[in-house]
């Protein structure tokens, strides 16, 4: 069984209904055209660039580059011996200094005729073999030493520069496991494109955070014309919000503002709201509080949406309480849109400002994240500038799932917050813990995050799906490859295309970190 099936066995609430999944309401009021977000003109597909001295070409039968009459180095360890062992002398080691690219490399030359008599006649020069693990290129291994010989793609060129791999980046010949951490990208790149392929659907975004290269990026499809720039083109991200508003209202804890163990009525009171006395800050925030799931639920809800309603507290409480409490509180896991808009409301109460004030004062400002908002005042003329819009981006106001899904982001800011949460120690160790740990009433749930496992190798990953507005995404940090995860689209997947965009990015994660 794949994750996105386990999710559903195991999260059929979240998945279905989880910020409108699966009874969203539909659009009443015709969208304007969509206006350009931030992004970047369509970029042509990479192409393989051979790097040769002046006058000298890729020759592809011999696997160097060469001209008329000289074959030029690196040569591999295997041939060097040989043509030692020839009695060729010094011309087997001696090098010159050559212009290459923009770089000026001292490499071996050799006539051609010795570079073929000793390259063999395999696949690869003599030494090397193809490494299907890499990517199918040749490699030769010498001790402990592994260099990759092969031309690469300009993409991954430009990725070896930008990792300070300096002039070497236009030789034919790499260290293995700089190849490996200059390729990923790439990488990650042609598995989205191929998991993407026949979909449909309008965009894919990806954003990565790793140790070892900060953020890697992938995009697929277009808007407005062009490519979306994941670092700074916004999405709604749904329920993946109520991963931020835990992390918040820990650090409200932290800083003595709130317990969340202490029942919900000692700092907000909501008029009509069943056992608000009996319920504590966390059973809402791992959803056993049983508040009403209104965004679903609630027939006065559903009937009120169109594109130019706001909707204030009073109204949603009002149809928290139209559909009534799901469980008494502690009883039972419910998942509950309406149990995180009410979390909402208390953040307000406490601190004394907007939701969206505080959003930006304890999360968005103290991590540096440039393009993300909790959006309660978007319209179709009030667009989000660097919104990319799904076909309902503006179909019902997002003042009707503040703290459980308002949220519009980047890809880029969303990795950012989560290696900030996770890894850079922005809560302290034991509300990182409380954020990730299981809760009683469902092991896979924590607060505000999903427990993921992937079932092949058991490793434990955090985070959030979300569902809203035609968006579709899935956010999440896995410790024991240190890599944060932000997948989103803007429109809604088949079950399998989703199944296979998310394994696609996943096991490309898997495969270069694990």
């Amino acid at each position: 069984m794949n994750r996105a099936s386990l999710l559903l066995r195991l999260f059929p609430l979240l998945l279905l209904t989880a910020c409108g999944g699966g009874v969203e309401p539909e659009p009443t009021a015709s969208i304007e055209s969509a206006p350009t977000a931030r992004a970047l003109a369509l970029k042509p597909a990479p192409v393989v660039v051979a790097y040769c001295p002046s006058g000298a070409s890729w020759d592809a039968a011999l696997g160097f580059c060469a001209d008329a009459n000289n074959a030029y180095g690196p040569f591999t360890q295997a041939m060097t011996t040989a043509c030692i062992n020839s009695g060729a002398g010094s011309a087997c080691t001696a090098t010159t200094a050559y212009n290459v690219g923009p770089a000026t490399l001292f490499l071996p030359r050799w006539s051609r005729g010795l570079a073929r008599s000793l390259r063999g006649n395999g696949a690869c020069p003599a030494g090397a073999v193809v490494d299907n693990a890499l990517d199918g290129k040749c490699v030769e291994t010498v001790g402990s030493t592994r260099n990759v010989y092969s031309v690469y793609f300009n993409d991954v060129i430009s990725r070896c520069v930008a990792l300070g791999g300096g002039n070497a980046c236009y030789s034919t010949r790499w260290g293995a496991s700089f190849y490996w951490k200059a390729s990923f990208a790439h990488r990650l790149q042609n598995n989205l494109l191929a998991a993407w392929k026949g979909s449909g659907l309008p965009t894919v975004s990806v954003a990565v955070s790793t140790a070892d290269q900060g953020e890697v990026y992938a995009t697929v499809g277009s808007y407005a014309g062009n490519t979306v720039d994941p670092r700074t083109a916004q999405y709604r991200w749904a329920s993946f919000t109520k991963h931020w508003t835990a992390v918040l209202l820990l650090k409200m804890q932290e800083a003595g503002r709130i317990d969340i163990d202490r029942p919900l009525n000692q700092y907000l009171t909501v008029p009509g709201l069943a056992y608000q006395s009996n319920m504590t800050v966390r059973m809402l925030m791992n959803h056993s509080a049983g508040v009403g799931n209104y965004l679903d639920l609630s027939p006065s809800f559903l009937n009120s949406t169109n594109s130019w309603r706001f909707y204030s507290d009073n109204d949603i409480v009002g149809y928290i309480n139209e559909v009534g409490p799901s469980i008494y509180p502690g009883n039972a896991y419910s998942y509950s849109n309406g149990g995180y808009y009410i979390l909402g409301m208390l953040i307000q109460k406490v601190l004394g400002v907007p939701i969206e004030r505080a959003y930006r004062d304890w999360l968005i400002v103290p991590m540096n994240l440039n393009y993300s908002v909790l959006d309660v005042s978007s319209s179709p003329t009030n667009r989000l500038p660097g919104l990319v819009e799904s076909s309902r981006a503006y179909a019902y106001s997002t003042t009707s799932v503040r703290a459980d899904g308002a949220l519009a982001a980047s890809p880029g800011d969303a990795v950012k917050f989560l290696r900030a949460v996770h890894k850079n120690g922005f809560l302290t160790a034991s509300s990182l813990a409380d954020l990730r740990g299981p809760s009683v009433r469902n092991s896979n749930y924590g607060l505000g995050t999903i427990r993921f496992t992937d079932n092949a190798t058991g490793v434990r990953y955090f985070g959030h799906t979300g569902t809203l507005l035609n968006y579709k995404n899935l956010a999440y940090y896995v410790p024991a490859y240190d890599a944060a995860v932000a997948l989103t689209m803007n429109d809604y997947p088949s079950g399998s295309e989703l199944d296979r965009i998310e394994n696609a990015v996943f096991a490309s994660v898997q495969q270069q970190y694990r």
